[in-house]
């Protein structure tokens, strides 16, 4: 059986790829300003729109929005939680949003390997990402601490204070995340992906007409090759075997029984 050629993502794909480039990269950077005001330990929805960009988006997208962020706040716009510019590298929290980066492009292969998209599939992927994000934080933070600042931490200390007291709130959000993706990716695939090209299309119908020809040849011969080798009374049943097998009218049905006597006489003769 012929297949028409994997999806291909078309110019208009791409136009919309581009458009929500734009738009989770904004919210990436809103995430990173909106607090849910939990007692003791505020969490930002930045790791949530994180999250969804690497499922919506995949690894290369993905890393283009989470990429542009970056760059954007290094280059001195405001984008980050505490301002911006190059200086922002020796934030303590600045080996998150590395993390984010790499989370992104490793939790959207993962993702993709699946080849049917559930929720497990997403849910797998943003967990991966999720914990690249907290061992980037947690190794950068403890050489900028040692190395650059001279000061003295515990692994206990770093494993504690910025990956336990933070695991409940953004493992919810993983889940929300993987949840809303289930949900919406099936029909982004559907809106930005077709199922060939032009060119693929043809060349699907000039292959299907060349195979309908030859098994209409091959049909033909095969009747022609029956009829041949069919005596006069063999021929004459198979008549009556069409007749029946068509569900003819009734008028018509009689008519050939009228007809029957001569037409088998005519055979034999």
């Amino acid at each position: 059986m012929i297949s028409l050629p994997k999806s291909n993502l078309t110019t208009r794909g791409k136009t919309i790829m581009l458009a929500l480039t734009a738009v989770f990269t904004s919210l990436v950077i809103a995430g990173a300003f909106i607090q849910i005001p939990i007692p003791v330990i505020p969490f930002t929805l930045q790791t949530f729109f994180v999250q969804l960009t690497s499922s919506m988006m995949g690894p290369f997208w993905g890393a283009i929005v989470i990429g542009l962020y970056l760059f954007m706040g290094l280059v001195g716009i405001p984008v980050f939680s505490k301002g911006g510019g190059f200086m922002y590298v020796l934030q303590p929290t600045f080996g998150y949003l590395i993390g984010f980066f790499l989370g992104t492009i490793v939790g959207g292969l993962i993702i993709k390997q699946f080849k049917k998209k559930k929720y497990i599939s997403y849910l797998t992927g943003n967990i991966v990402n999720l914990l690249i994000a907290y061992a980037c934080g947690m190794l950068y933070f403890y050489l900028l601490q040692t190395l650059y600042f001279g000061k003295s931490v515990s692994a206990y200390t770093i494993f504690i204070s910025l990956f336990l007291i933070f695991l409940p709130g953004d493992l919810t959000f993983t889940f929300v995340a993987s949840f809303i993706a289930t949900k919406l990716k099936p029909i982004l695939d559907k809106t930005i992906y077709q199922t060939a090209t032009n060119e693929d299309i043809e060349k699907f119908e000039k292959e299907s007409n060349t195979c309908s020809d030859s098994e209409n040849n091959q049909e033909n011969e095969h009747s022609q090759q029956t009829t041949e080798s069919l005596d006069g009374d063999q021929l004459y049943e198979q008549i009556a075997s069409d007749v029946i097998a068509n569900d003819i009218s009734q008028s018509n049905r009689d008519k050939v029984a009228e007809d029957a006597p001569s037409v088998k006489d005519n055979i034999a003769n």
